[in-house]
């Protein structure tokens, strides 16, 4: 997928997003979304991703840090501001020096809040949206109660995963004739 999108001229490669826009029922604490937020990054090496060009070609290199303004919060006294933050958000997402992830807390300005998580299609999926929000959850939980974060196990390491992949494509290389077919 990944190679797929790099073959293709696109303008905005950076605006290439999914995103989740929540509305708690609960008032969010930014303090404490912001660790949790932190720790989903820490935790899923993929959100940690940039990419580069060198020569026409596309490489993929892991971040070490965490950005540190991964998490916005704003003030919306209508829908119009909300959109306007949202589309913001959307288009701040940068493949050269991350994040591939941005976070917007929205207070409204009838006391209710927004949260919108947007993060780069290159490094989520559709299948991947609940694990994260379920891992936000968690952290924030924990970080609520002032414990230290300690997220599920990953099942699959993106590395271990991708190198699976490659080695299954060279064992049944004979086979993909057919299948392509």
């Amino acid at each position: 997928i990944q190679l797929d999108f790099f073959a293709n001229d696109m303008p905005m490669r950076q605006h290439w997003n999914q995103a989740v826009f929540l509305k708690s029922r609960q008032s969010l604490d930014a303090k404490w979304l912001d660790q949790g937020v932190k720790a989903i990054i820490r935790h899923h090496h993929a959100l940690r991703f940039g990419y580069r060009e060198q020569n026409g070609n596309w490489q993929q290199i892991a971040m070490q840090t965490v950005a540190p303004d991964v998490l916005w919060v704003r003030d919306a006294a209508d829908a119009e501001q909300l959109l306007a933050l949202c589309n913001a958000t959307q288009r701040s997402l940068n493949l050269h020096e991350g994040p591939l992830i941005r976070a917007l807390l929205v207070n409204m300005a009838d006391q209710s809040q927004r949260l919108l998580l947007v993060v780069h299609h290159l490094v989520i999926d559709g299948v991947s949206w609940r694990i994260l929000v379920e891992d936000l959850e968690a952290a924030y939980a924990q970080a609520k109660n002032h414990e230290t974060i300690i997220l599920p196990e990953a099942t699959s390491d993106y590395p271990l995963w991708t190198h699976r992949l490659q080695q299954y494509m060279h064992d049944y290389a004979n086979e993909f004739t057919y299948w392509k077919n």
